[in-house]
């Protein structure tokens, strides 16, 4: 007999770094208790007054401390039109009690995380795309596999717009029936989903695919790249759909639709530029200050992501002996059992940067950007408000040294690869530094070296 879940409220008494506790929310299953914050600041003091002025009838009339007012609504206030309006506890009550015969905390975490109530468990009933794309998506956040279920997300509503775009005659050729323009009324069946229904997608991506961030219209060409991870996206659920005896229907391949290629756009700089980078000065601006450190330690600890760098955790540095050992976020992923650690020998240069932007609290990452208590959607979400600063920032110091190309995070890794290549380091080792699986990804870095070398290539030939 599976046991009752029960949720209840925790002051966590330990100091956030002003004296404050942080409430908390405790589910109870089977004598198993799991934590999950709300991020709701209080001291202990008003903690004790708002706990003893709570009845089954709701707060006591006497409490007119506004703080106190606002943490019980953000604990207890429901709204039965607007589930995203509920308080923590309703909430997760409502989860528990949603899931309560087939309970896990994992199922729970997802939905208290993600504002889900009810999930629509059928997508292995109908052969409708959307649904397949809903559930992989609930199953990518459950993996905490955040980045991917973001782009998940992006492909399916593409999908949705170029639908939404369609006149009704063409509706009908591809045998769309739209309830209503709202994605979780509309249905797309895989025998939609044709060569031509592809093409067509293919067209108005390459015209329309890219939405303008201010007014939400589709008013630019997407690139072949972004219309490149979409349609492997669909061609990935497609997969999910046979495997799962839904359809037989596989509208890629030689006699049908090839996913075209992005083209291979040079992303290394110059020797020469990444010289001027080096020398530059930032400014006391503490945003160019942090745009640039963190662009040269990427770069210095050979190509580092920023998703790994901001990542890191203090136990992973020894600044005596200048290394850091850690295991990418990808091989967390992707290797579930056997987590193999990267090792990476620092300069002093590195190390300089390090201690500047050392966080001295209690916080286990070593820089005070991320925070422990956070989702993984919090994370990933900061790390690339993060990046897009970063990008802003390095883009205004090309200007300023007078660089041609681009000079954002990605720019650093290639760059790493490609100098370490110019000078003749063993490929083997700049794939091992990089957190390659496989050479052949750390040889698609190199495909565009740098025009002045090709022809230092071609002298050989006069």
């Amino acid at each position: 007999m599976r046991g009752k879940v029960t949720v209840s409220t925790f002051f966590d008494k330990r100091n956030t770094g002003n004296g404050e506790g942080i409430v908390k929310i405790i589910v109870t299953y089977q004598r198993v208790q799991r934590m999950y914050t709300t991020r709701l600041k209080l001291f202990e003091s008003e903690w004790k007054k708002l706990i003893s002025s709570i009845s089954k009838d709701g707060l006591s009339g006497r409490v007119k401390d506004e703080k106190l007012i606002q943490v019980f609504n953000s604990l207890y206030s429901e709204n039965s039109d607007e589930l995203e309006k509920d308080g923590f506890v309703v909430r997760a009550r409502k989860i528990c009690s949603e899931i309560e015969s087939d309970f896990s905390f994992e199922k729970f975490k997802f939905r208290f995380e993600n504002n889900v109530y009810k999930v629509d468990e059928k997508s292995k009933l109908s052969g409708d795309v959307f649904s397949f794309f809903d559930a992989k998506i609930s199953k990518m956040f459950l993996e905490d596999r955040v980045g991917n279920a973001t782009s998940y997300t992006s492909s399916k509503n593409s999908l949705f717009r170029f639908i939404k775009s369609l006149d009704k005659k063409s509706l009908m050729e591809f045998g769309i029936e739209t309830i209503s323009l709202q994605p979780n009324l509309m249905r797309l069946p895989f025998n939609s989903i044709t060569k031509s229904f592809l093409i067509c997608y293919e067209n108005w991506m390459l015209s329309y695919g890219k939405i303008c961030q201010k007014t939400g219209l589709n008013l630019y060409p997407a690139s072949f790249t972004t219309l490149g991870i979409y349609l492997r996206q669909l061609r990935a659920i497609f997969n999910d759909a046979i495997a799962g005896g839904v359809t037989l229907e596989y509208p890629f391949g030689r006699k049908d639709y090839i996913i075209r290629k992005g083209q291979n756009i040079k992303k290394a700089i110059k020797k020469s530029d990444i010289q001027k980078i080096l020398e530059y000065e930032p400014s006391n601006d503490f945003f160019e200050k942090r745009s640039y450190d963190f662009w040269i330690l990427s770069y210095l600890c050979s190509g580092l992501n920023f998703a790994d760098l901001l990542r890191l955790k203090k136990k992973d540095i020894d600044l005596n002996e200048g290394k850091l050992v850690f295991v990418r976020e990808k091989t967390k992923r992707t290797n579930k059992y056997v987590k193999k650690a990267t090792n990476l020998v620092i300069s002093d240069k590195c190390v300089e940067i390090i201690k500047h932007w050392w966080d001295p609290t209690k916080n286990e990452f070593a820089f005070p950007f991320l925070k422990p208590l956070a989702s993984e959607k919090e994370n990933k979400s900061k790390i690339t408000q993060f990046i897009k600063v970063t990008n802003k920032w390095m883009s205004k110091i090309g200007q300023k040294l007078e660089i041609d190309s681009k000079i954002g995070t990605y720019v650093a890794r290639h760059s790493y690869s490609t100098i370490m290549a110019q000078n003749n380091v063993p490929i083997l080792h700049i794939s091992k530094s990089l957190g390659h699986s496989s050479i052949a990804t750390t040889e698609a870095y190199f495909a565009s070296f740098e025009d002045e070398k090709i022809k230092d290539y071609l002298k050989y030939l006069e």
